[in-house]
């Protein structure tokens, strides 16, 4: 059999080079009459294709079935939230108080007086509330983003439920005062805090 030549005649089947066997390499090199294009070039696809279609030897197939997956904030609202009014605030506390929410309760009027970030929040201490066996009145916390003091009023809204969560809940100064339900030495998680503001 004499060796196979180069030279590529445009009247044979465009699907004559792949028949044969020969590499991408040895495709590429051929000679033809008009030039490839850029997706003939692929490496992953043979130029002249199988019976004249473009194939992909690797990678996903159209014919692959991929089950629709829904955005992450589908039905979320992302972005600034707007602050709460004080119609919504009493509902949620009577909320909280109905369903005997005791922590949530005193978690959600204390974030309420502090405006302090979520990571600020769930490493409250003990101590930073409590002096003497009383609740302070105001307390002060070092924020973890600016790494500067600031200083906040507990009204007596947040002072009656900090007071009657600290007595269910126990512990010594040096405890969080919102310990984690996995790890009581540890605070409360700020994916925690967040599923419950959401």
């Amino acid at each position: 059999m004499p060796p196979f030549s180069a030279e590529v005649n445009p009247e044979e089947p465009a699907n004559h080079a792949c028949a044969v066997g020969m590499s991408v390499a040895a495709i590429r090199s051929l000679k033809v009459d008009r030039p490839l294009s850029g997706n003939q070039l692929d490496s992953g696809v043979a130029p002249f294709g199988y019976f004249g279609q473009r194939r992909t030897i690797m990678g996903k197939s159209e014919f692959d079935y991929l089950p629709p997956r829904p955005a992450w904030n589908a039905g979320r609202k992302v972005g600034t939230k707007k602050p709460l009014k004080p119609r919504q605030i009493w509902a949620i506390r009577f909320h909280l108080d109905r369903e005997h929410r005791l922590r949530d309760r005193a978690l959600f009027d204390f974030a309420i007086d502090s405006k302090l970030r979520g990571c600020d929040l769930v490493k409250i201490k003990i101590g930073d509330l409590v002096v003497g066996g009383e609740l302070r009145t105001r307390a002060m916390v070092i924020r973890q983003k600016t790494n500067r003091p600031v200083q906040f009023e507990i009204m007596t809204d947040a002072r009656g439920s900090l007071l009657a969560w600290l007595e269910r809940r126990g512990g010594s100064i040096e405890d969080f005062a919102f310990p984690s339900r996995v790890d009581h030495s540890a605070h409360m998680s700020t994916r925690q805090y967040a599923r419950l503001v959401d």
